[in-house]
Formats: structure tokens, sequence, C-alpha cells
């Protein structure tokens, strides 16, 4: 199989930069994730859709999409990004413009914080540890000469992509480009979990895809995606309305839920086209789904694996990244996580890097956090 792969070339022009970041210091540990041989570039551009009115009464006539963009990256002569640089991007999705940044920052980690607890039991974090920890990115960096494929990443119900920065990020280390839009619904932040939404999200991949092509001028072939509970619903919409998508994986996607009985009533809904190669993570919860999308694929290149010990919302990175926020913030188990993001890695790199040796080891994978499952 010959390598799939994305053009970043020289032609990448940095429209937009935040200036949180953390000089001379390496970014967190993340446990025992281990990342690739590249450093990691972050960058964000601001667009809108001409093609869909959004709020032409509230002043934003047309869709906007703030777009964020990990690729490899050579440079290291910054300091790396820290969290609230990426919190801080949740205030300019509609205006593109900071707007009571400081509070916003303080209310979003107070929730996830709060949660965490709950989630985690053992939690000590503040919320400006939070915020100052370092992340992996570095801002605006200079990208990498030459070629990588591209992934999109399709954020869950209504939620921007830094809920999974750390596989974001994990990914370009590895030699990938990460492009991912935060879900929304057809007219406002607020993805509604019905059709319309479902479009909406789809669109937006659809845009990103030519955005990236025309705009940028990058050349790409095959490109995979993945998404997280109702993103790993849209991207599956997304494949079946454009062939040039070549492997999906959903992490505990809606689609095995209440998704399913949504997507039979969409005309975009053909399972028949969904021939390229599929992974689906479940979440522990064992009754439920029978997994009826997985059954009615006749792909022979599909898998299905459960976590064992992970619920739906943890798959995230918020609870990896407030448990290295500081030594000793938590005894929380990162190693499902962790597992989980080297799975994700492992089957892109099988089928869009080409390297199909590496198949059989999506048969034995670590069976004390993941199983297989046969439901056909």
């Amino acid at each position: 199989m010959r390598t799939k792969q994305f053009n970043i070339g020289l032609t990448l022009i940095f429209l937009f930069a935040t200036s949180n970041s953390v000089s001379g210091q390496g970014y967190t540990s993340r446990g025992k994730l281990k990342d690739g041989k590249y450093k990691v570039g972050f960058r964000t551009i601001k667009t809108y859709d001409s093609s869909r009115t959004y709020k032409p009464n509230e002043g934003v006539k047309y869709r906007p999409l703030l777009i964020h963009i990990w690729y490899p990256s050579t440079s290291a002569d910054q300091g790396f990004m820290n969290f609230k640089s990426y919190v801080l991007l949740e205030t300019q999705r509609e205006n593109f413009a900071n707007s009571n940044v400081d509070e916003y920052c303080k209310q979003t980690m107070y929730g996830y914080i709060d949660y965490g607890e709950k989630i985690m039991g053992d939690l000590d974090v503040s919320i400006e540890e939070v915020l100052s920890s370092p992340t992996a990115s570095l801002n605006n960096s200079k990208p990498v000469k030459g070629k990588f494929p591209l992934i999109i990443y399709v954020p869950s119900l209504g939620k921007s992509s830094i809920q999974n920065n750390i596989v974001c990020e994990y990914f370009a280390s590895n030699g990938y480009i990460i492009a991912s839009v935060a879900s929304a619904g057809e007219n406002s932040q607020v993805m509604t979990s019905d059709e319309k939404g479902v479009i909406a999200q789809v669109r937006d991949i659809e845009y990103v895809v030519n955005y990236l092509k025309t705009t940028e001028n990058l050349t790409f072939s095959d490109i995979g995606t993945f998404g997280f509970s109702w993103g790993g619903f849209s991207n599956i919409i997304h494949q079946m309305r454009n062939n040039y998508v070549k492997a999906v994986a959903s992490w505990d996607g809606s689609i095995e839920y209440q998704g399913y009985e949504i997507a039979k009533n969409m005309v975009d809904f053909k399972p028949e086209k969904m021939k390229v190669p599929f992974i689906f993570f479940s979440s522990k919860n064992e009754g439920w789904t029978d997994f009826s999308f997985y059954k009615s694929l006749t792909n022979n290149k599909k898998y299905l694996y459960r976590f064992k010990l992970l619920d739906h919302p943890e798959f995230t990175s918020y609870w990896t990244v407030f448990a290295n926020a500081k030594v000793n913030a938590s005894s929380y188990k990162l190693e499902s996580y962790k597992n989980l993001c080297e799975y994700t890695l492992l089957f892109f790199d099988i089928y869009l890097k080409g390297k199909t040796s590496m198949g059989k080891q999506l048969e034995n994978l670590n069976t004390e956090i993941v199983t297989k499952l046969k439901v056909d």
C-alpha cells in the first residue's frame, strides 16, 4: 500500500497567534505516553463559510469557523503554550475576539475540575495550576518540510477540540497533521442532537478539508477522521458523503447509541458506502448498546473494542491534563487513555501510512484494559 500523505510544505500562512506560553520549560508529563520524533506546532485559522448564514440579526452573517491545526515542527526555540492558551480560544468561536476571558477561563475550569473530582476521586489541583500547566504545542512554530497524512478530529456535542488536545498533539508528534473545528449547531454554538446538528457538523468538516486544499494551497490524497461521542456519529455520516476519507475511528461514538435511530432516517446514511477501515472503541458500559451499526457493516476491515475501565466522559484529555498539572495531583490511573491514544495511532499508521506489517498488533492489545468484541 502506498503511503497516503498530506503536504504541509512551506505554504502555511500563520494568521493568528496566542500569546500565553511557558518559556524555558518542558511540557507536562503525560505519564507513559511517549511522543514521536517531531515537535508539535499549533496554529488557528479564522474564517467564515459564506455558503451558510448564521446569525445575521446579531451581526454574524456567515458561519464562523475557528480551525485548529497541529502539525510536525522542528522549532523548539520558544516556550510551550500553556493550557490557558487553548481555553482562551473558546471565547473566540463566534466573533474571533476575546471577551471576559479571565472570568470565562475560571468558570470553565471550575466546572471541569469539579466534575474531575467526581471522576478521579482524589484530585487536588487549583484552577490556576491547570491553566498555567504547559502543553506540548509550540505556537506558530516552523513546520517540517515534506508530506504528512491528514486527520480530522471531530469533537463531541457542542465542544471544542481542546477536549482532546493530548491525542491531537500526540498524533502530530508522530508525523500527522490534525485539523479540527468546534462542534456547533446550525445557528448557534449549542449543538442540537438531531439531524440538523449532524449535518451542520458534517458540513463543517467538509469546509475544513476544502479550505485547506483551496485557500491554503495544500495538497493531500487520503485522509482519516476520528470523533468522540457525537463527533463519532458525525464523522461516519461525513465519510458516507465523501469517498476521500480512507479510515474512520470512533471513540464511544453516538452512532451506536441515540445517534443510530437518527441516522436510520437520514438520506445520507448509507452503511453500504462505508467500505473503508473502521474502528470503534466503546466504554465499559456493557448494557448501553448491542452495536447495531457495527453489525450492519459488511466491511471486512472493521474492529470493535471495549475499554474495561473507561466511562464515556473519560474519552477526553482533561483528566490526564489535571493529573499532571502538578506533582501528586491525583492517583487517577492514566493507562487506559494512554492505550486509547496508542491504539488509534496504530490504526491510522496501518491504514494511512501503509504500515500493514503492524496489523497483527491490533489483535494483541493490552487485555487488562481492553477487550476485542465479536458481535456479528
